[in-house]
């Protein structure tokens, strides 16, 4: 959508009509079986823009300047973006017994290994498994936001470990404040948590739309460059403010949860 805002206004809008072609059961899925109205607002905007939408639809190959779809369909084009299943580093894949299939490295609600003590994970490296199984396979998101809260709960346990701090360890809470910026108009999405439970629901799920958004994104990215600049991480205030509007970013491990204390080290 940011390209076909681009395409706008610079006049070409007739010469480049955009097809999206999605994996997903439906637009707007995201591979966390949707949230809030996410379905139908994607879609929406999809069709106020005049972009044809290709869904539950898997891909064959590529040839020069031609998309060959599973079904046996042809998508001519001069200019294709794609984004292919998310798997593991390849040195990940190739360590025995560190990860799982698709080369993710399986946690406990601690985020360390399973099996090696020494290990922690977080961010895109982490194993999630999807809340469904889709006709066609889709991956799991793992935005920013999640990696930051994988990120805090790491260094807190590890920092339990090491016997410099006291307390209960600690889980992130998988929660998701998402800027989507589409050029002329954009979508805020704000699911708590990011994965729903077995029977689909969440705490809070919402979607608000604007060009306020766009301008929200703007200053967010902003303000983050300049954070990270300074080594802030995420500062008081930042914490402060997600617990304002109930977003804590780590949460105590029930004591219900049995993890274990001791296990196999592989130097």
């Amino acid at each position: 959508m940011l390209m076909r805002h681009t395409l706008k206004q610079k006049g070409l809008l007739d010469r480049a009509p955009i097809t999206f072609v999605t994996a997903e059961p439906y637009a707007g899925h995201m591979g966390i079986g949707g949230m809030a109205d996410s379905r139908w607002l994607i879609r929406k905007l999809m069709a106020e823009r005049e972009i044809e939408l290709l869904e539950n639809t898997a891909i064959s190959h590529f040839e020069p300047e031609m998309l060959h779809l599973a079904d046996g369909r042809t998508l001519p084009f001069k200019f294709a973006m794609f984004l292919p299943p998310f798997r593991g580093q390849k040195f990940l894949r190739e360590a025995a017994g560190l990860t799982d299939a698709k080369g993710m490295i399986p946690v406990l609600p601690t985020y360390r290994h399973p099996e090696f003590a020494s290990i922690y994970a977080v961010g895109v490296a982490t194993q999630l498994d999807p809340v469904e199984i889709t006709p066609i396979p889709a991956g799991v998101p793992k935005v920013g936001l999640m990696s930051e809260e994988m990120a805090l709960a790491v260094a807190h346990n590890i920092a339990l470990e090491l016997g410099v701090t006291v307390g209960d360890r600690v889980k992130p809470t998988l929660q998701s404040v998402c800027f989507a910026d589409f050029g002329d108009t954009g979508a805020l999405f704000i699911a708590d948590p990011l994965l729903p439970d077995a029977a689909g629901n969440r705490h809070r799920a919402m979607t608000l739309t604007g060009f306020w958004v766009s301008w929200l994104k703007l200053a967010f990215e902003k303000y983050f460059l300049i954070k990270m600049r300074w080594g802030w991480t995420i500062p008081w205030f930042e914490r402060w403010g997600f617990r304002a509007i109930g977003l804590p970013l780590v949460e105590p491990i029930s004591t219900d949860i049995a993890i274990p204390t001791t296990v196999e080290t592989v130097n």
